[in-house]
């Protein structure tokens, strides 16, 4: 999503979605507290969803190489998130952990076939050997 044309409501998203509470973002973008238009700004679609956008974007460090594939991830989580069932909640977790690869938040796990061919553990008998003391 494009910056909001009116720049008061967009300086009013960029404040929210930086922490700040209602009233104090109204009053960042230029508003007078006398109006009381605040709720009107803050539940105007446009702005709610600027807001969620920029949240993404302060979260994950306003890339634009991978931006929109990591807010569309953020987005499938929050809603897997919020079904609330186990399957969704590992869904969620799953999504959580591509966005962090993507942006290269988190350590990339060495491919399982990748990996020198699968050994199985040794027997107390073989441990005996190979590691109790000598003598």
């Amino acid at each position: 999503m494009p910056p909001l044309t009116r720049k008061g409501w967009e300086k009013y998203a960029r404040g929210r979605a930086l922490g700040m509470t209602q009233s104090a973002a109204y009053i960042n973008a230029g508003y007078s507290e006398k109006t009381g238009n605040v709720q009107h700004v803050a539940k105007h679609p446009d702005v709610m969803r600027r807001v969620e956008e920029l949240k993404d974007e302060f979260l994950w460090g306003e890339t634009p190489d991978v931006a929109p594939v990591v807010n569309e991830l953020m987005r499938l989580a929050r809603e897997a998130a919020r079904v609330g069932t186990v399957p969704a909640m590992v869904a969620a977790r799953g999504l959580l952990a591509e966005a962090g690869k993507l942006k290269g938040r988190l350590a990339q796990r060495p491919d399982v076939f990748d990996s020198e061919p699968f050994e199985p553990p040794m027997s107390k008998a073989e441990w005996r050997a190979t590691y109790a003391p000598k003598g």
